[in-house]
């Protein structure tokens, strides 16, 4: 490749001092992963430092909590000739003519490890079902709110409990069924079905993820024969295992602020040290440069397998690779190259006699 050649003035020149050439410090590729690596640990380890001073994490933990229930009932009877008792205890046969009212007593139980603050609100719902005789298929449902939304809470505490009665009007509820059974000739059963509900809710810190509803039922068989009359109920009793959700507070935003910015500059540090690897040197605007000089002039540039001693010569440097290619011209010498740290820092030089012409390229420079 031609050049085109012009002379180079003594003002053009521009002598170093060789030892200062010789003994400026500059940071090898090891020592530069090295100091990255540093400050990537050292920004990242205050990005933690900062976000445990700025927030209270409480910790989930595991609670158990038992629930127990019973459901007591007495038969309350017409005047008659027959029983001397007004009412009969639960578990026996009952003549449905001689029934006035059935007294109903819910019982619920909460027990719970540690002391909590628990709402409860509870209802009971009566639901007449007239049925097929399979019971698989309805004819007739409807629901009566016989109690609604009563609370109930615990505070700070382990045990709470619950206890309802009421009476239901047996006559009411079976002359109903007895009328539909009549008024549509269909061959029923019928029953009515009393269910209490209830549902907890916690208010405290911790959160607990409850089991939310809770069921206990009797079911009253209606229009049936008279030494048919058999109740049946279903008690509650269960114990389940929860876990409280971990409360993360806020204590210094300030703190979360100093956090996050030592996190981005750690994510930073990290980019720029991955980058200085062999897979990102293609990338590398050192590299880039040094490469298209070596390719660009590759019949004039010759490689050194060893450092130059510049010990006891002068110093001429160039800042422009051009410059050294007009004293190429000039000279009629060949420009050697050395790396003197991979992907940092190269010498570009022509030796004459007792004077080294040196153009430097420094990734440092070239980056900027």
């Amino acid at each position: 490749m031609a050049n085109k050649k012009r002379d180079i003035k003594q003002d053009d020149i521009k002598f170093d001092n060789s030892e200062a050439v010789k003994h400026r410090f500059y940071f090898s590729f090891t020592a530069r992963i090295i100091f990255n690596v540093i400050l990537f640990i050292t920004f990242l380890g205050l990005g933690i430092y900062f976000l445990t001073k700025s927030i209270y994490l409480k910790n989930s933990k595991i609670i158990t909590y038992r629930e127990k229930s019973h459901v007591d009932y007495s038969v309350c009877l017409h005047s008659n000739e027959f029983y001397e008792e007004n009412c009969l205890p639960k578990d026996m046969k009952y003549v449905a003519r001689l029934i006035d009212n059935i007294n109903l007593r819910f019982n619920y139980e909460f027990d719970i490890d540690e002391n909590e603050d628990i709402d409860f609100n509870y209802d009971i719902v009566g639901k007449l079902v007239i049925s097929d005789k399979t019971g698989e298929k309805s004819f007739f449902e409807k629901s009566y709110n016989l109690l609604s939304n009563k609370a109930s809470s615990l505070k700070n505490g382990k045990v709470n409990t619950i206890n309802e009665s009421l009476d239901i009007n047996y006559g009411y509820y079976n002359n109903l069924a007895n009328s539909f059974r009549a008024a549509y000739g269909v061959d029923a059963e019928s029953k009515l079905i009393v269910y209490m509900t209830i549902k907890k809710g916690n208010s405290s810190e911790d959160k607990l993820i409850l089991n939310n509803e809770s069921v206990m039922y009797i079911s009253i068989p209606l229009s049936q024969k008279a030494i048919d009359i058999e109740l049946n109920y279903k008690d509650i009793n269960t114990t389940s295992s929860l876990m409280s959700e971990k409360n993360v507070i806020v204590a210094n935003p300030f703190c979360i602020v100093l956090s996050v910015v030592s996190v981005i500059l750690a994510v930073v540090m990290m980019i720029k040290t991955m980058r200085k690897f062999p897979s990102y040197h293609n990338n590398n605007v050192y590299d880039r440069h040094v490469n298209n000089l070596l390719k660009e002039y590759d019949r004039l540039i010759g490689e050194a397998s060893t450092m130059i001693s510049l010990e006891g010569k002068d110093v001429i440097k160039f800042d422009k690779f051009t410059e050294l290619l007009d004293m190429h011209d000039n000279l009629g010498l060949p420009i050697m190259h050395y790396t003197v740290t991979k992907h940092v820092k190269s010498y570009f030089y022509i030796v004459h006699d007792n004077v080294v012409y040196l153009h430097v390229v420094k990734a440092v420079d070239l980056e900027m």
